[in-house]
C-alpha cells in the first residue's frame, strides 16, 4: 500500500501575513512519498511547517482514493492539524487494512486544504 505523491502529497500551501502580502510560513510534507505493506497497521504522514513559527497556524487535511479504496484498503482520514507557536511538526496517521487479497501496490493521496492563521489566507 503506497501513498501517492501526485498533486496532493508534497504541495505546500503558504499562509500570507497580512501585513507584507509575503508568505509568513509555508506547510508541506515532510516527503514526497511514504509506503507501507498490508498489515502494517498504519501509515504516519509527517507535515512541517517552515519559515515563521510565531502566531497559531491550522490545516485541514483530507485523504483520496487513487488506486486504494477507502474502507477496504485504508480507512478515510481528514481533519485537522493545528500546530501552536513555535511548534514546526505534526502528523497525520492513516489505518492500513488488511484485506487479504494479493494484489498490486495501491496507492492513494492526502492533500492539505483550507489553511488559516488569525487573518491569513492562502
Amino acid at each position: 500500500m503506497g501513498l501517492a505523491g501526485g498533486a496532493a502529497l508534497g504541495t505546500a500551501a503558504a499562509v500570507r501575513g497580512q501585513a507584507s502580502g509575503a508568505p509568513a510560513c509555508t506547510l508541506g510534507f515532510a516527503a514526497d512519498h511514504y509506503a507501507v505493506i498490508e498489515g502494517g497497521g498504519s501509515i504516519v504522514v509527517q507535515v512541517r511547517r517552515t519559515g515563521s513559527t510565531s502566531g497559531a497556524v491550522t490545516v485541514d487535511y483530507a485523504t483520496k482514493d487513487i488506486t486504494a479504496t477507502a474502507g477496504s484498503d485504508y480507512v478515510e482520514a481528514r481533519g485537522s492539524l493545528s500546530f501552536a507557536a513555535g511548534q514546526e511538526a505534526q502528523t497525520i496517521t492513516v489505518v492500513v487494512l488488511d484485506d487479504d487479497v494479493v494484489e498490486t501496490d495501491e496507492t492513494f493521496s492526502i492533500s492539505l486544504l483550507a489553511v488559516t492563521s488569525g487573518d491569513a489566507a492562502i
